[in-house]
């Protein structure tokens, strides 16, 4: 679960880096941050030549620094810095990376548990099932001496006349009960 929300959290960052440089590249067209920088500051100082030769038209450049400035300051608004998008983005794959560590470890326990049970059960599966026919034997007083288990402990019962198989199920609820408590007691 955590892997996952990592990853969309990841996936979350990309997209905002992706869009805040577009949203930049809008704002900017075809200038960088640091050039729309020098504009504003250039278009704030006139030389004294500029203004006695005609060659300085007021409005414009106000217009122009204006329009420069509120572009600037949108972007400052808006634009959270893609240095931080990117170290969380890097966090995050950090992050992932570690609880697939983790998640490969669960698995890899879990497949060595479910070995070393499949060989336990193999080995001590035959021994219960001897000794869970001695004490059925018993609690059914002689009809049913055999009981079978499968691999995943499933109990049936051999009837000594026709050496039919008869689940455990098919008995009574009591005579059910008790050879499950012996099962139970045996392990």
């Amino acid at each position: 679960q955590q892997l996952r929300e990592g990853r969309k959290a990841i996936e979350q960052a990309s997209t905002e880096l992706e869009l805040q440089q577009q949203l930049l590249k809008e704002c900017l067209g075809n200038l960088t941050y640091e050039e729309l920088q020098q504009k504003v500051q250039l278009a704030g100082r006139v030389s004294a030549q500029q203004v006695q030769s005609g060659e300085f038209d007021y409005r414009s450049v106000l217009e122009e620094l204006a329009q420069l400035q509120g572009k600037l300051s949108t972007m400052e608004q808006l634009q959270r810095p893609i240095g931080e998008i990117m170290e969380e983005q890097q966090a995050l794959q950090e992050s992932c990376r570690q609880y697939q560590k983790t998640l490969d470890a669960i698995a890899l326990a879990k497949e060595r548990l479910q070995k070393v049970s499949g060989e336990i059960r193999k080995d001590l599966t035959p021994q219960l099932g001897e000794r869970l026919s001695r004490i059925t034997a018993r609690l059914t007083d002689g009809k049913y001496t055999k009981v079978l288990l499968s691999r995943d402990l499933h109990i049936r019962l051999e009837e000594p006349k026709n050496h039919q198989l008869v689940p455990l199920t098919a008995l009574s609820r009591g005579t059910m009960d008790l050879i499950y408590l012996a099962m139970r007691m045996e392990l």
